[in-house]
């Protein structure tokens, strides 16, 4: 029986798996806000990425995941200019993904090894011209390295594809880009950022900017809109096919970053965790879970009357959940207070209304 083979000249087969460096790319998971608005943003929107603003002068936008995408995609992160302004030199208008040293390391980025790269998106905006990408370190271990590139959206309010293909920084020494669980590759897509953080186009340098001069910035424009998905980061100098994910393993991939527990879709109440009362006065509780990426913090709703434990009595807490300081990245060990408890009794931590919730971050 004959055999059948691929016999592809030149293949190279990291390119046909697990090549993409960027986590959720196509803006699927949104654990934080659930495709709600993020007013005035400053912060993570959709899971891995971040809005940052500074504004001296004033100024704000918002972001959210939405159901507006290309083909082959169901979610763009989206966002709008809320309050316009003409900037200052000082000002950071920008979103990004910081990729952990863990994963970037194998660029080898500061050594005469470094690997080119190409990053390709879909990007689409109420406002053509031509905008700035970069990639920086933010500025630890070594010292500041950065380059940045241009790409040109043609037509409002259009979906166009940009591949951006750049040198790997072969210059500096390993020491400027973190090769561990810190951060490593950042990248920057410019929408606003002050004159101080221009640098010369396609040039690595040393110098905390991330921005080509003369680049559209979006924030001079009220109610200006840009969107973007399908985000791949990959070693080569040509952009491959967007590496879909299943679903479950994009989110397995998020949350050694971030992890939500509730709240609750269809009642009240919501079991959270397991555990047992360690005396009168508090219940302890474990959270076994696959290594995050360190030491999380835990995030509540900030309310203790939120949460309650459920088998002795229904108790409410008389503390919000927290973690405790010899907690492991894969086993959190959480603590609530109580009152008038009995020592040894098992039950579950749950919610008491449909907002509340645990959440523990370890992002970069």
């Amino acid at each position: 029986m004959a055999v059948s083979r691929i016999d592809e000249a030149g293949l190279n087969v990291t390119q046909y798996g697990n090549r993409n460096l960027i986590i959720n790319g196509g803006q699927t998971i949104d654990q934080r806000n659930g495709g709600a608005v993020v007013s005035n943003a400053n912060g993570f929107i959709t899971d891995r990425w971040t809005l940052a603003k500074y504004g001296p002068s004033g100024g704000a936008y918002s972001g959210q995941q939405v159901s507006d995408a290309p083909d082959d995609f169901s979610y763009s992160l989206k966002i709008t200019v809320t309050t316009s302004t003409a900037g200052s030199v000082n000002d950071y208008w920008q979103a990004f993904q910081t990729i952990e040293g863990f994963n970037s390391k194998q660029l080898n980025w500061g050594t005469s090894a470094a690997k080119t790269v190409t990053v390709s998106f879909w990007v689409k905006s109420s406002v053509t011209g031509t905008y700035s990408f970069a990639f920086y370190n933010n500025g630890f271990n070594g010292g500041n390295r950065a380059i940045a590139t241009t790409y040109t959206i043609n037509s409002a309010n259009t979906w166009e594809y940009k591949t951006l293909t750049i040198d790997g920084d072969g210059a500096a020494g390993a020491s400027y880009w973190g090769t561990t669980n810190a951060q490593g590759v950042g990248c920057y897509w410019d929408l606003g950022c002050g004159d101080n953080q221009n640098i010369a186009a396609d040039t690595w340098t040393s110098a905390n900017a991330r921005r080509v001069s003369g680049t559209v910035k979006l924030i001079n424009t009220a109610s200006a809109t840009w969107q973007i998905t399908g985000v791949q980061l990959e070693v080569g100098d040509t952009a491959t096919g967007f590496e879909h994910r299943s679903y479950g393993e994009e989110l397995a991939l998020c949350r050694r970053y971030y992890r939500k527990i509730g709240p609750s879709q269809n009642s009240t109440q919501m079991p959270l965790l397991s555990g047992g009362t360690y005396d009168a006065t508090e219940f302890q509780t474990t959270y076994n879970c696959e290594d995050m990426r360190a030491q999380p913090t835990l995030e509540t709703t900030g309310t203790a009357s939120d949460y309650e434990v459920y088998s002795v009595g229904g108790r409410t807490a008389t503390s919000v959940p927290s973690l405790d300081a010899q907690s492991e990245p894969a086993a959190l060990d959480i603590r609530v207070g109580l009152s008038g408890a009995t020592a040894g009794q098992y039950g579950w931590l749950r919610t008491r209304n449909t907002t509340a919730y645990l959440a523990f971050d370890a992002e970069l």
